[in-house]
């Protein structure tokens, strides 16, 4: 897999937060923003945040709405959420 990939294990909508399982990969670097894809479609955007365990980040939600098992990569300028 490619060094930047995670996929959302919770979503926390109310409090506006999901956390990113990065077992394989490198995590990306707080503040650093990211893409949510769900069958290849950029579907939310997120900011990886501060908190972090053996595998996980948190990350906050900026737009759209990340489900479990979504694809998280970094934002490399993408075309923004459809609103």
């Amino acid at each position: 897999m490619d060094g930047s990939v995670g996929r959302i294990v919770r979503v926390q909508a109310p409090l506006k937060f999901v956390v990113v399982d990065y077992r394989l990969n490198q995590p990306p670097a707080p503040e650093q923003r990211l893409v949510v894809l769900r069958d290849g479609e950029r579907v939310a955007e997120l900011k990886a945040g501060y908190i972090r365990r053996e595998t996980t980040v948190s990350a906050d939600i900026l737009s759209g709405e990340p489900r479990e098992g979504d694809e998280v990569r970094i934002d490399e300028g993408v075309a923004p959420v459809a609103r």
